[in-house]
């Protein structure tokens, strides 16, 4: 079984995601982001998952191919190996509006591959197919690569995360919208009413936008009542200094970035005020 009695970098926040290693600096979920994540000491590293045609778990957020390969067709089309014949980072612009990573040997990851590479750091897992075979097949493989570190299981799709939680309920999940809205609105509810309802809100972590549908869901008040009842609250996609600061400042367990080096920075200074303060 796996231990998520462990923290997210083995300290008690705030803590850096690094959004699909950087998509600022390096082509998203290939080593080269990853390992940039990992320079800059990221806590957790936030992937997506999607099944190819052979049944593996390849670490990818796209459907298709077209956005960040220099394939087309979709994920499932292909086997692992197919996919490893194709330029993850064929795409990639930099700031210069140059292509410096195409043809340098980047390919899509299996979530195995990852595991290995990256033994020293949290792993935060979107489903991204909307079906229960895809919840089975992170269960399965999640049960094989336990190493004991922190993990944490999301997705879009109710019915793929319900069956997750049925097929491990062993690992720690995120919120489903459903969830985040009943603590949203169920901390309104008089005492009476509101312990009943807020206990049928699953997920250990919401991890969440600063709006959703126009609620506004990054005020003080709501990160405190979310920590109330033993849960975190981390906020994507942070990219800019101005609103990490103010997530951090109202108790923001931790951000969820695609600039990692920004985020490091100002979780570092954040974190080294509160101590002096």
């Amino acid at each position: 079984m796996l231990d998520q009695s462990i923290l997210p970098g083995g300290h008690p926040g705030p803590w850096l995601f690094a959004h699909r290693g950087t998509s600022t600096l390096a082509p998203e979920s290939t080593t080269a982001a990853f390992d940039l994540a990992m320079s800059a000491n990221a806590d957790v590293l936030e992937i997506d998952v999607r099944i190819s045609r052979d049944g593996t778990l390849i670490v990818t957020h796209d459907a298709s191919l077209i956005r960040t390969t220099n394939a087309k067709g979709l994920v499932a089309d292909y086997t692992l190996q197919e996919l490893k014949t194709f330029d993850a980072g064929y795409h990639f612009i930099d700031a210069n509006n140059d292509t410096p990573w195409r043809g340098a040997g980047l390919t899509l990851l299996s979530l195995s591959e990852l595991f290995t590479a990256y033994p020293n750091v949290g792993i935060n897992i979107d489903i991204k197919d909307a079906h229960e075979q895809a919840a089975q097949s992170v269960a399965t493989e999640l049960r094989k690569l336990n190493d004991g570190r922190w993990i944490n299981v999301g997705s879009f799709h109710p019915k793929t995360m319900h069956a997750f939680r049925s097929f491990a309920p062993e690992i720690s999940t995120a919120a489903t919208q459903w969830d985040v809205a009943t603590h949203y609105f169920g901390r309104a509810l008089p005492g009476v009413l509101r312990k009943p309802i807020l206990k049928r809100a699953k997920g250990r972590v919401l991890q969440i936008p600063e709006q959703w549908f126009g609620l506004p869901l990054n005020t003080a008040a709501f990160i405190q009542h979310v920590q109330s009842e033993q849960r975190s609250v981390m906020y994507w996609t942070i990219n800019e200094a101005s609103s990490m600061r103010t997530l951090l400042q109202r108790g923001a367990n931790g951000l969820v970035s695609d600039n990692v080096l920004v985020a490091r920075t100002m979780i570092d200074q954040f974190s080294a005020a509160k101590a002096t303060s």
